[in-house]
């Protein structure tokens, strides 16, 4: 009859065996683990190839600043949500465009709600919830010179003005500054219909296309650490972009003078900059002077949380988060006498 001891060491030799039988798969499984959890790689190949985006509901106008939505629902299904987004007969995402508004909020894609329903988006939030009249004017892939050409054409009598800055803005408002209008307008109708064909051509390869995509990162290396993603915001040269900024806010004075302007940053997967607060604040100073501008920390008062881990725009928990914050500053806004 065998030991106690010989059982052991023949229960421990079965396990080493297994464990080296084993270790190929088990390799393969810590791998997949670290570059589904430990790097950027699933955010990447998503945003490059996998990504559904509102582009087949988008069109062409004559008006000065671009693209805006086609009047009606938009079907928006990706990993995280299934939406649909309607948008009003002019191209904005309002349940009512005739209803007048106090408030109107105006940014990107974030400000529009992308990725979140009709009734989740922090401006019908904040007029379904807080009983604000408000009017949401963002529209995807927007920066800030179009966005205040929308105010400019649709504020009414708007007193408060709610703008959303994101990193993304920071490459076409350097162009808006250093360009004519008609250079401008050029350059923006130029990479709207590279957009629109680069999206179709990447839709026509059908569901293989994210998968070649990850594979080839995979091979190539084409991704970051989760920490060299997440530090990726503090390279930003924030002087650089509050300077261009503040530069094409001072040119419509004219249209904000009288009005609470409140300036936020709601940048992809919540990388919104510790700075962005104080150089805006400073170029904002610097440049337009006299406005009446509030500009929030959004780094300290959004969190992680608020947005998607795999797209990178706020979810609906964001959305209500926001309109909390936003909610005391525009009542405030509104009470307060024009300067």
């Amino acid at each position: 009859m065998p030991t106690n001891s010989t059982e052991t060491l023949s229960a421990g030799k079965r396990l080493v065996f297994y464990l080296v039988l084993l270790s190929p798969l088990l390799a393969l499984v810590g791998g997949g683990l670290y570059l589904v959890l430990g790097t950027s790689l699933v955010q990447d190949v998503y945003l490059a190839s996998w990504r559904n985006l509102e582009t087949p509901c988008m069109r062409w106008t004559d008006e000065g600043y671009g693209y805006k939505a086609k009047p009606g629902p938009c079907v928006l299904n990706n990993l995280e949500y299934q939406t649909v987004m309607t948008f009003d007969e002019e191209g904005f995402r309002n349940a009512d465009t005739r209803a007048p508004s106090d408030v109107v909020l105006i940014g990107d894609s974030h400000t529009q709600g992308f990725g979140v329903k009709d009734a989740e988006s922090f401006p019908e939030v904040l007029r379904s919830r807080y009983h604000l009249r408000t009017k949401n004017l963002g529209i995807s892939s927007y920066a800030t010179l179009r966005e205040l050409e929308s105010l400019k054409a649709y504020s009414g009598g708007a007193k408060v003005v709610v703008l959303q800055y994101c990193n993304n803005d920071a490459d076409e408002n350097k162009r808006a500054v250093e360009s004519t209008r008609e250079e401008f307008l050029r350059q923006v109708h130029s990479r709207w219909l590279h957009m629109q064909a680069r999206y179709h051509d990447n839709k026509a390869r059908g569901p293989i296309a994210p998968v070649l995509d990850l594979a080839h990162a995979i091979y190539k290396g084409d991704y970051k650490s989760r920490a060299r993603f997440e530090a990726r915001s503090l390279a930003r040269n924030m002087p650089w972009e509050a300077d261009n900024f503040a530069k094409i806010v001072a040119r419509y004075r004219p249209v904000l003078e009288g009005k609470k302007l409140i300036v936020f940053e709601s940048s992809g997967y919540g990388f919104n900059h510790p700075g962005f607060k104080s150089t805006f604040e400073a170029a904002l100073s610097q440049h337009a002077p006299g406005l009446d501008v509030v500009v929030l920390d959004s780094q300290a008062l959004l969190k992680r949380s608020d947005y998607y881990r795999i797209d990178d725009h706020l979810n609906p928990q964001g959305h209500e988060h926001l309109a909390q914050i936003l909610s005391p500053l525009i009542t405030d806004g509104l009470k307060s006498p024009a300067p």
